[in-house]
């Protein structure tokens, strides 16, 4: 019989998981393509909120009386912590924003590469240092960067690409301020392809597979890997709201979870024209869904170049109140 609370409007990933054996199937159908890290953030998860995960007794002093208050858990699979830490980052990256117009730029990779970057974590890194270099390249003076990484799409299958806030411009080695409003996007695509497949292929193996992995990229894929380019930005803490639920938000939000039988679960997704489509599937595959996304333990999800890398924010500040770009 399926729990009475899941047959109400609101579901969660966790109430699913905690229903009848679903956890102890999972781990157990699925235990050679899930790590103990992944195994542990789901644990903390569903210990959220619960005396089971620590609590803090007040007593007041007038009176007498007692309030538990349950300790969260703080697991990138958290759908309520994920929401507080993803709010906290963009109100933090929001008060140390260059006041200058930045741009939204999503790097992305095509999907014969995904399960390269699924199954081999380290090369994740990767991503950052090339889209680095991209931005460096066609970005004459020194920026300021901030990466997201987001490793999944809407149908909770693989989906890697980055979310990058960029300022429209840099610092000169003079110290001025250089505005850079116009970006060659074909040029952009074409340097992109190029930096990320240099730096992947000096990690893969030199053989002949990896050779002509590296061949097709460039033959099937002849205009560069697709960078999408979203509008001006101006207001940055927006932005910072809208790349910030990546970090440690779940691969699926509990209100895109519309139905449970016991046996599969039915979700949603946009697609880009607005149209909504459900999905439905076996309640292991759905979990997997969720599961697999958790990034290794101790992987920077976001990450900071140029202006915005935390060793130069001393410095950087001082050169930014001279030229009247405050930060925040």
């Amino acid at each position: 019989m399926v729990n009475p609370h899941l047959t109400q409007p609101k579901l969660t990933f966790k109430a699913i998981v905690l229903d009848k054996d679903n956890w102890d199937r999972y781990q157990s159908v699925y235990s050679d393509r899930v790590t103990s890290h992944q195994i542990a953030e789901v644990e903390k998860m569903l210990k959220c909120g619960t005396p089971e995960n620590g609590f803090a007794t007040y007593i007041c002093l007038h009176c007498g009386e007692r309030e538990r208050v349950c300790f969260s858990c703080k697991s990138r699979v958290c759908s309520s912590c994920g929401k507080v830490h993803a709010d906290n980052w963009a109100q933090q990256l929001a008060s140390r924003m260059i006041n200058v117009i930045h741009r939204h730029i999503t790097f992305t990779l095509p999907s014969e590469l995904w399960s390269l970057l699924e199954e081999n974590t380290e090369w994740r890194k990767e991503l950052f240092g090339a889209a680095n270099e991209t931005l460096r390249q066609v970005i004459k003076a020194t920026p300021g960067i901030v990466m997201v990484l987001h490793a999944y799409g809407k149908y909770l299958k693989a989906n890697f690409h980055l979310h990058v806030l960029v300022t429209e411009g840099g610092l000169k080695e003079s110290g001025d301020w250089e505005e850079q409003s116009f970006l060659n996007y074909k040029s952009l695509r074409k340097i992109w392809q190029y930096k990320i497949l240099t730096r992947l292929r000096s990690v893969m193996s030199r053989n002949q597979e990896t050779a002509e992995l590296v061949d097709k990229m460039y033959r099937k894929y002849s205009n560069g890997f697709y960078v999408h380019a979203e509008p001006r930005v101006t207001n940055g803490q927006g932005v910072a709201r809208y790349i910030g639920r990546y970090i440690r938000h779940p691969a699926i939000a509990d209100t895109r979870i519309v139905a449970y039988d016991g046996e599969s679960v039915t979700f949603y997704y946009n697609n880009r024209d607005g149209t909504r489509e459900e999905r439905r599937v076996g309640i292991l595959e759905f979990i997997h869904g969720v599961v697999r996304h958790i990034p290794p333990k101790q992987f920077k999800m976001v990450r900071y170049f140029g202006l915005y890398a935390p060793r130069q924010a001393e410095k950087v500040g001082e050169l930014l109140e001279q030229i009247g770009k405050m930060l925040g």
